[in-house]
C-alpha cells in the first residue's frame, strides 16, 4: 500500500483521517496504519476505492509520478463519456420513433396517391 498516495487522496477528497475512517467504516487508527504502509484487506481496498473514486491499482502502485488528480481526471472523463452515451441513446430512441412515424405517414400518402390515381382513371373513362 502506498501510504503517501492514500494520504494525498484523502486530503484531496476533503476528508481528515477521522472522517475518512467513518466513510470506509473503520477507525482512525486503522487508517493511520494504512497511511504508514500496511496493506488493507481486499474488502477495505474496495471501500477506499469507492469512497475516493480512485482505482485500487493507484494505491498499490509504487509509481511516485502518478498523482491522484490524474486518476480523478480519468474517472471524471469516464463519467462524462457515460453521460454522453446515455444522451446519445436517448436521442437515438427519439430518432427511431420519429423515423417510424415518418414511415407511417409516407405509407398513408402513397395510399392516398394510389387512390387518387384510381379515381382519376375512372373519371377519365
Amino acid at each position: 500500500m502506498n501510504g503517501e498516495k492514500l494520504k494525498t487522496a484523502i486530503k484531496s477528497a476533503g476528508y481528515n483521517q477521522e472522517e475518512f475512517a467513518k466513510a470506509v467504516k473503520t477507525n482512525r487508527a486503522v487508517v493511520s496504519k494504512w497511511i504508514n504502509g500496511q496493506t488493507p484487506s481486499t474488502n477495505s481496498l474496495k471501500k477506499i476505492s469507492k469512497v475516493l473514486n480512485i482505482p485500487i491499482s493507484y494505491f498499490l502502485s509504487e509509481n511516485k509520478s502518478a498523482d491522484v488528480s490524474s486518476a480523478a481526471d480519468i474517472n471524471s472523463k469516464v463519467d462524462l463519456i457515460m453521460e454522453k452515451n446515455k444522451t446519445m441513446d436517448e436521442k437515438m430512441k427519439r430518432y427511431e420513433a420519429e423515423n417510424n412515424l415518418l414511415k407511417k405517414e409516407i405509407e398513408i400518402f402513397r395510399n392516398e396517391i394510389k387512390s387518387l390515381k384510381e379515381n382519376f382513371g375512372r373519371i377519365k373513362k
